[in-house]
């Protein structure tokens, strides 16, 4: 509870009112100002990290599947990105918790059961192989871009019918931007180009070659690193950054 880094968990300051539910689901699944919402879980701790994402999921299933249309509605449709899904989707459930296994539970449900209740789920990962076989059994589209490992291209081969599996020597030839679209949204198999985003991500590979010869735009500050490091451990520790040779000693203690 004085790991700074779980401070989020044990802050009610916000949650403990009566009505946070109604706001949370508000922010997360109204419509009303803004179509698409970014959940953004770059800092929670990696051992959280599931647990932490399968209770969003519930909640938004949960309040979905309690939705009641009046005679002649249906539900308002969401669909679910999930980047990054094989770190939460795993193919490998051995190697769960528990309590991560009750995480994975709730997207498998949503892949056999979420059509009905107006909730889908839109699967992003760079290594297929990975992820669960189950959940992606569910899938009605496919789009691939470059793949070139084996174990990927078996994985995509796997989702395809019979009479479609030849694709899968497609796959190592896109250029960047180029993809592979398979399933019920397209008429036939195509390989189509995709826009370029207006603001490029963030994601992209660093130029190693140029920054270790000019160092321009790079940041490389230890001094800032370190303190930026021990912040996050327990409360006790902040206000001993001002020391150097404590500093280091505690973040050699600590990794």
């Amino acid at each position: 509870m004085d790991d700074n880094k779980y401070g989020f968990v044990f802050n009610e300051k916000d949650t403990a009112t009566a009505d946070y539910l109604n706001r949370f689901a508000d922010r997360i699944m109204g419509n009303v100002r803004h179509g698409i919402k970014v959940i953004d879980l770059s800092e929670v701790p990696s051992d959280m990290f599931t647990i932490i994402i399968g209770i969003v999921t519930r909640l938004i299933y949960d309040i979905q599947f309690w939705i009641t249309p009046a005679k002649g509605q249906v539900r308002h449709p969401l669909v679910l990105v999930c980047d990054e899904a094989h770190i939460y989707m795993s193919n490998d459930m051995s190697k769960m918790k528990a309590v991560e296994k009750r995480a994975f539970e709730i997207f498998e449900k949503i892949a056999k059961e979420g059509r009905k209740y107006g909730i889908g789920l839109f699967i992003v990962s760079q290594s297929p192989a990975e992820l669960n076989t189950t959940i992606m059994s569910q899938c009605n589209n496919l789009i691939s871009l470059k793949v070139t490992n084996d174990r990927d291209k078996s994985a995509m081969a796997v989702m395809l019918t019979d009479s479609l599996v030849g694709i899968v020597e497609m796959l190592p030839n896109p250029d960047v931007g180029e993809c592979v679209v398979v399933g019920d949204a397209i008429m036939l198999p195509s390989k189509i180009i995709l826009d370029k985003p207006k603001e490029k991500p963030k994601s992209g590979t660093i130029n190693f070659g140029d920054r270790w010869y000019d160092a321009e735009g790079t940041a490389f500050d230890i001094d800032a690193e370190a303190g930026n490091l021990i912040r996050q451990g327990r409360g006790e520790l902040e206000n001993m950054i001002d020391n150097p040779l404590l500093s280091v000693r505690l973040l050699i203690n600590r990794l």
